[in-house]
């Protein structure tokens, strides 16, 4: 390891992922991942009960969340802030991570997205505009409530649900 080998390294990005790794043992030891779990869950009502009703709705809170937050710190803290809603009704955390993962990634706005903005940047903005990716990113997110809804029935027979 050099000097240079340290200089390069984004440390905003290992700093902020190291936060998030460990807001899960911070939840866990102040009960805030339980007390979270109840509201949510009373909240939800009966969302809860129907698997893809709440795999759906899952995905589309995904969506709302990436428009405010970037897709590597929405996905851990959806998966962390649900994961115990989920197990609370029965379904494995690993669930909330893998929708997390995928449908925090829509990039229905340029910024969303950090490979869709290297993408832009790297041709010079002469490979595409973004009113040529929006039907892409449309298609994108209707497949992947598609694709949660009908994974359901695996989930299932996994023992994951």
């Amino acid at each position: 390891m050099t000097v240079n080998t340290l200089r390069a390294v984004n440390w905003n990005f290992a700093l902020l992922f190291g936060i998030l790794i460990s807001l899960a043992t911070v939840f866990s030891h102040t009960g805030l991942d339980r007390w979270v779990a109840e509201r949510v869950a009373g909240a939800m009502g009966n969302l809860s009960a129907s698997r893809v009703a709440f795999v759906v709705a899952l995905a589309l809170l995904c969506f709302a969340v990436s428009f405010v937050v970037r897709w590597q710190a929405a996905a851990p803290l959806v998966t962390i802030a649900l994961s115990p809603v989920a197990s609370a009704t029965g379904i494995h955390p690993y669930i909330v991570g893998l929708i997390a993962v995928i449908a925090c990634n829509g990039f229905f706005l340029p910024y969303q997205s950090t490979t869709y903005l290297a993408l832009d940047a790297g041709t010079g903005r002469s490979l595409f505009t973004h009113a040529q990716t929006l039907p892409t990113a449309i298609a994108f997110a209707f497949w992947t409530v598609v694709a949660v809804a009908l994974s359901v029935p695996a989930w299932r027979m996994m023992g994951l649900m």
